[in-house]
């Protein structure tokens, strides 16, 4: 039984069927799928569900509220995927401290959703105890407090995936937003204008050990100041970026010169990429993984020496 099926009675029943099963106040973890109902069950609330770890919800198409959740104490995981219905998140979520202990959080297939406002309009409505935060499929144009993650000083992965229509929130020009440095891993593809702030909230990533650079089709240049700062860095994924006039600036300094001690031992380029690491051999020394897609086979005896200068590759 689908929502666009579901006349008025049968949504009351779908709420009211929710709204009967009352869940021991022991249970740690919940998910619930397919809901049709528009309101959020009495019982999802802080007095009754103290000790909920994890909480799934998904294809839940026409509820809207996530008020009721942000002040589950215990609350470390919060998955949310395929609601349509939501526009904001975090209103409603102002009333103290909201997620005081929240760790991962996923929003995902969300193509309706506009905005993520915080507390009064000064507080990030997320506690710095995340570690983990994933954005992905969000069709809208799409409001993130950006220049608020540097609050999140646990933070350690960070996704945000297929938001074309991504906006940041930072004014025209500005390009200084900084992420917090216990970031390690990063994903951004189809994000929008943050793609524009790329080279500038790089700097301070010195615990990155992956970054992936995907489909950020006006960004022109990602100057080696960015990356120079990454002295861990293990993984570099770089694809859908045709504008980029030159990428061995990724990892040479001002000289033309190997970077020292370079770490990257995973590289996977596409084929214009390819195109513009002429130097790879002497740049990437210690890459042991290297991934070319859309590679055009005629072109391979142009590029077979670079190939044979990788003599770590595995």
């Amino acid at each position: 039984m689908t929502g666009s099926s579901l006349d008025g009675n049968e949504l009351v029943v779908s709420e009211e069927v929710l709204e009967g099963l009352q869940p021991h106040q022991a249970l740690k973890r919940l998910t619930i799928r397919e809901y049709n109902g528009v309101r959020s069950p009495s019982w999802l609330q802080a007095q009754l569900l103290s000790n909920l770890i994890t909480l799934e919800l998904e294809n839940c198409t026409a509820w809207e509220d996530l008020s009721c959740i942000g002040q589950l104490p215990n609350l470390k995981n919060l998955y949310v995927k395929g609601k349509p219905a939501v526009k904001q998140v975090s209103h409603g979520l102002n009333q103290g401290k909201c997620f005081p202990s929240l760790e991962e959080l996923l929003f995902g297939d969300m193509p309706e959703w506009e905005e993520w406002s915080w507390a009064d309009g000064r507080q990030f409505c997320v506690t710095a105890s995340l570690s983990s935060l994933e954005i992905s499929q969000c069709a809208e144009p799409l409001w993130l407090p950006v220049k608020e993650f540097k609050e999140l000083t646990s933070l350690a992965k960070l996704s945000i995936r297929s938001c074309p229509k991504l906006l940041s929130m930072a004014r025209d020009g500005d390009n200084d937003i900084l992420f917090p440095p216990s970031i390690d891993e990063l994903v951004l593809f189809d994000c929008g204008n943050l793609g524009k702030l790329l080279p500038g909230c790089l700097h301070n990533l010195t615990s990155l050990t992956r970054l992936e650079i995907g489909d950020c089709r006006s960004k022109e240049t990602l100057p080696e100041t960015s990356l120079l700062h990454l002295k861990r860095l293990e993984c570099l994924k770089i694809w859908k970026c045709g504008e980029l006039r030159s990428k061995d600036e990724l990892l040479q300094n001002e000289g033309n010169k190997q970077v020292e001690g370079s770490s990257v031992t995973e590289l996977c380029i596409d084929d214009t990429a390819l195109f513009k690491l002429s130097l790879l051999g002497r740049i990437l020394p210690s890459v042991r993984a290297l991934t070319i897609s859309n590679f055009p086979g005629a072109t391979m005896s142009d590029e077979e020496q670079l190939l044979r200068s990788l003599t770590a590759l595995r």
